[in-house]
């Protein structure tokens, strides 16, 4: 069963290289998280390498200068990989002089088809309606906030019926913003691929986002996995992705869990590990190596 901590200081020394989420255990989408973001300092006061890898479906460029208006800057990280990054990598390396892209998601998110250019100079991607499309890419739904999976019926299965392939920039199946809990790609992805629909996910918990990742720390020491720490508050994407790829983890039971397992008392939150155990039971999760209430 999973260990439950109180201080990240008390399993720091055993790791090397942290592989941390961003929303959820940094940031809640409009507060970083002080304690949180000292405690990355310190890691890589001590040695340590911190790479952030995230499920955003934007350009590492574009999810940089978010966080940095938040207050998470190169001081607190080594790397940061996105799956909106790799979406353009992906699409990118295309043969094509032109793919007819039909976009599930807002226009703001068309930043990771430009991103592209940084792949394939000589691609197009022409955003079409969904008669005339050879792809569909999801960054998020058209309203995070209202939809739900089942608004997206008709249009999923004319993409199955087209034999579209469904590119999917980012597996979580909701985020939280603040107070709100909204949509995300995956939700609408994971329909896809239950109707029968051919499904690219890009980003945790499939393998391709960790091996951009151990390229990264290949070129500053030598990679021995039981150097590494998974810290996420996504069960589905952080904790499972680190078991695929035999990694230790750590869950952040205050992320997308906290109303589920973390209670408060006299102004004091602890978890309700014995409602967290038969969780983990009950849904047969591979289960975290470590959980603690918020990073720090």
């Amino acid at each position: 069963m999973t260990t439950f901590i109180n201080k990240f200081s008390e399993i720091s020394g055993n790791y090397e290289i942290l592989i941390c989420d961003l929303w959820g255990c940094l940031h809640d989408g409009r507060n970083s998280f002080e304690k949180a973001l000292q405690t990355l300092n310190n890691f890589r006061d001590n040695g340590g390498l911190v790479i952030l890898v995230t499920n955003a479906p934007r350009p590492r460029d574009s999810v940089e200068n978010q966080i940095n208006r938040l207050g998470i800057n190169k001081s607190h990280y080594d790397f940061l990989l996105t799956s909106g990054e790799l979406t353009s990598e992906l699409l990118g390396a295309n043969n094509k002089e032109k793919i007819k892209v039909f976009h599930i998601g807002a226009t703001r998110n068309h930043s990771v088809f430009e991103n592209i250019k940084r792949y394939n100079r000589i691609l197009e991607i022409e955003i079409v309606t969904l008669a005339d499309a050879e792809i569909i890419v999801c960054t998020e739904p058209f309203n995070p906030v209202s939809d739900t999976v089942d608004d997206y019926k008709d249009l999923l299965s004319e993409g199955i019926r087209k034999g579209l392939p469904f590119v999917c920039s980012n597996p979580d199946l909701v985020v939280d913003i603040g107070e709100m809990r909204e949509l995300c790609a995956g939700s609408i992805a994971y329909r896809y691929e239950s109707l029968g629909g051919q499904t690219t996910y890009l980003g945790k918990p499939f393998s391709t986002i960790y091996k951009r990742v151990y390229q990264f720390v290949s070129t500053k020491i030598k990679i021995e996995k039981s150097k590494f720490l998974c810290v996420g508050d996504g069960i589905n994407t952080d904790i499972k992705g680190a078991g695929f790829e035999g990694l230790d983890s750590l869950l952040i039971i205050g992320g997308l869990l906290r109303d589920d397992f973390l209670m408060k008392q006299n102004r004091k939150y602890f978890i309700d590990k014995k409602g967290f155990k038969k969780y983990l039971l009950k849904n047969n999760f591979i289960e975290p190596t470590f959980s603690m209430k918020f990073f720090e």
